[in-house]
């Protein structure tokens, strides 16, 4: 779904596989682990200013050559996945 410059992607699955733990690195989470993903400008200056304000994120931003992607991955309190996207 796109509304003006913004997307919404949403997959099915037909698992319901729901590890202990979610990887940060997204390529060893099986199919059914719903996350959400932020595109921005800079994944290390929205890292910083997010951390300021208390988000603790799993780690330090990485950059994944092969998606052509750096992110930085983090939790709310109920468990939901989210990640901060830039292009490279």
């Amino acid at each position: 779904m796109q509304i003006g410059d913004r997307y919404l992607h949403v997959f099915e699955t037909t698992g319901h596989v729901v590890p202990a733990s979610r990887s940060a690195d997204l390529t060893s989470n099986p199919a059914g682990i719903d996350h959400i993903s932020f595109s921005v400008d800079s994944v290390d200056g929205e890292f910083a200013r997010i951390s300021e304000n208390g988000v603790v994120f799993d780690g330090e931003p990485v950059s994944v050559e092969a998606w052509g992607i750096r992110l930085a991955g983090f939790s709310d309190p109920e468990g939901n996945r989210y990640y901060l996207v830039e292009s490279l």
